[in-house]
């Protein structure tokens, strides 16, 4: 629902976490945010933009801890980083600042709510032991100043309804040299069948721990979905996702918040590291999705050759940081680079209502119990994969999908 924009400043959010007296000694301890999609100007690209960040603090233990910010998008090399093209983060290394929190230590964090479609805080705690845990905070979750204005529970202002600052220069602490990479995932390589279609997974609870996911779902896995079609030749490949109700569509979001099934997705298509890659991008947006829809609601992904890619660049004169329209038969879609490494898709705070939820799905202990995700979980919001050669693909087929023919029936 949109509405006239409110005059008084965003409000705040306060959280206070005291670590549980039960606790084992804990090793090393550190806060990150990641704030989602930042509406800034509202232009298409306005998710590059820096986030006004200066007023974040995080104490602990009554000593205020530097803050560490790191754009997700620094240039195409950071496509070799794991990071979300479209997230902007902040951290606080609190041990390695030389703050000995231990059980019963209390770690404050505050700030201004941001523009962007959705944000969490997540403290990551190592124990000595070399266990590990993480406590996250969503951001309906998060107390606020003044109380029951929270900007992302229904119903209450948006926070796009509030006079929020666009351009404010960074503070002069915050840097990107020591932020938290984030960490690679490992899972089994996903199998192509006969017809071309590739397994996608939901991430298992064991692998979560091996990485920084944010997003736990109470079961104990995230909620996000990995593929890693492994060592294969496949040069062409066709992702179909039906598309989810999110916070930002366009460049004028709610004023007041609303239900959505998802408060933001992103694909990101990764690489290993090598030579630096060709395109200027990695990952598309609900809202580039949302562009491109067809009429029954679902968008497409072609994942193909750098170079082929750059000449679609180059053809349709695309604006930087933005993906070309691939128009193939009866199927259009943007055009991500084919990846040499995994494809994440993330689904930023689904609703716990939504048939498409992550949490809808079997959360699998282990990569060697882990099992493909199926349409008896997702039904319709089952996101499909295949993959082929690019002889094919400029014949009209990658594996089962023909560019003149409907999607293929999949169980």
């Amino acid at each position: 629902m949109k509405q006239q924009a409110l005059d008084n400043p965003a409000p705040y959010f306060k959280f206070d976490y005291k670590i549980p007296s039960d606790f084992k000694p804990i090793a090393s301890l550190y806060v990150l945010m990641r704030f989602n999609n930042y509406l800034g100007d509202g232009s298409v690209n306005a998710w590059v933009q820096p986030i006004p960040g200066s007023e974040i603090t995080v104490i602990a233990d009554g000593q205020p801890i530097q803050i560490d910010y790191f754009n997700g998008y620094t240039g195409p090399r950071s496509a070799f980083n794991n990071f979300d093209q479209f997230c902007q983060y902040f951290q606080a290394l609190v041990t390695t600042r030389g703050v000995d929190v231990q059980p019963n230590s209390v770690i404050s964090i505050y700030g201004q709510f941001k523009p962007v479609s959705y944000f969490t805080t997540t403290i990551y705690i190592a124990f000595v032991d070399g266990t590990t845990t993480q406590i996250d905070i969503r951001a309906k979750d998060m107390p606020v100043e003044p109380p029951g204005l929270n900007p992302y529970v229904e119903g209450n202002p948006s926070i796009f309804s509030y006079d929020t600052p666009i351009y404010l220069p960074l503070d002069p602490i915050i840097n990107s040299s020591s932020i938290e990479k984030e960490k690679s995932i490992e899972i089994n390589s996903s199998k192509i069948g006969a017809d071309g279609r590739v397994d996608i997974y939901r991430i298992d609870a064991q692998s979560a721990t091996t990485g920084s996911p944010d997003g736990m779902e109470p079961d104990g896995c995230p909620d996000y979905y990995m593929t890693n079609p492994g060592e294969t030749t496949s040069s062409a490949q066709i992702l179909r996702i039906k598309i989810p109700n999110t916070v930002i569509q366009d460049s004028t979001p709610d004023m007041t918040f609303g239900s959505y099934q998802c408060s933001e997705y992103t694909i990101c298509a990764y690489k290993m590291g090598g030579e630096d890659p060709i395109l200027d991008y990695w990952a598309t947006c609900s809202r580039q999705m949302h562009e491109n829809m067809d009429e029954n609601g679902y968008a497409y992904v072609f994942f193909l050759s750098d170079d082929y890619v750059n000449t679609l660049i180059t053809e349709q004169n695309t604006p930087d940081l933005t993906p070309p329209i691939v128009t193939w038969g009866i199927y259009k879609g943007v055009a991500l680079g084919i990846p040499n490494d995994h494809i994440v898709i993330r689904l930023r705070g689904p609703s716990e209502n939504w048939a498409g939820a992550p949490i809808n799905t079997v959360c699998y202990l282990t990569p060697a119990d882990n099992q493909p995700l199926n349409k008896e979980e997702l039904g319709e919001w089952l996101p499909e994969l295949y993959a082929d050669t690019f002889e094919n693909f400029s014949k009209g087929n990658i594996g089962a999908v023909f560019n003149n023919q409907p999607w293929p029936d999949s169980n």
